[in-house]
C-alpha cells in the first residue's frame, strides 16, 4: 500500500483529471485528519483502507479500526466498505466486516465527497448506535450483534468491549 502522500503522479493515466483531482482531495482529507491513517491499495485512489479510533465512554474506546473502502468508478455506484478488523457493531456483519449502505439514501455525486459522508457516518456510528445520521448505513439485521443489540444492550455492550479489548488494540488488530 502507498501513503496519500507519497503518491507518485506518475501512477495516473496521462491526463487523467479525475485521478489528480482526487490524489489532491485525498491528501487534503489527510491534513485535515492527521489521527487517521489513510492507504491507497496498490495506488488506486478507488481502493483505499483506513482507520478510526474507538471513541471514549463507549464499547470501541482504545480500538483501532482498520476499514476498507472501494469505490466504483462510476460515482453513481454505491462503494463497497467494509470493517477489516474484527468488531461487534449492529451496523457491521459480524461473519465478515460488511457495512451495508441504505438503497434508498442518497449519496453525493463526487467520489471524495461520498468517502468524507461514509466516514462520518461510520465515525458516528461508533459513537451512537441510534444517531439520526445513520440514515445512509442499514442494520446487519441477520448478525449476532444486531440481535443482541436489540435483546439486552449490556451484554451487547459487554461483547462488543470484550472484542474491541481482543481485536482491536494497538498491539493487535485481528482481522475477518
Amino acid at each position: 500500500m502507498a501513503g496519500v502522500e507519497n503518491i507518485s503522479p506518475d501512477i495516473a493515466v496521462s491526463g487523467d483529471a479525475t485521478w489528480t483531482r482526487l490524489r489532491l482531495e485525498l491528501q487534503q482529507w489527510k491534513a485535515a485528519h492527521p489521527d487517521r491513517s489513510l492507504e491507497l491499495v496498490d495506488g488506486d485512489p478507488f481502493d483505499l483502507v483506513t482507520t478510526v479510533n474507538g471513541e471514549p465512554d463507549t464499547p470501541y474506546e482504545g480500538g483501532i479500526f482498520c476499514i476498507s473502502y472501494k469505490a466504483n468508478r462510476n460515482p453513481n455506484s454505491r462503494p463497497v466498505i467494509k470493517f477489516l478488523t474484527k468488531i461487534f457493531h449492529p451496523y457491521v456483519d459480524t461473519d465478515n466486516g460488511n457495512v451495508s449502505l441504505n438503497p434508498k439514501a442518497e449519496l453525493p455525486a463526487q467520489h471524495l465527497d461520498q468517502f468524507k459522508e461514509v466516514m462520518s457516518a461510520i465515525v458516528v456510528m461508533l459513537k451512537d448506535a441510534n444517531h439520526p445520521h445513520l440514515e445512509m448505513l442499514e442494520h446487519a439485521t441477520g448478525s449476532a450483534a444486531f440481535l443482541k443489540y436489540r435483546q439486552s444492550r449490556n451484554q451487547f455492550e459487554a461483547t462488543a468491549r470484550r472484542w474491541t479489548g481482543e481485536c482491536a488494540s494497538w498491539h493487535q488488530n485481528v482481522r475477518f
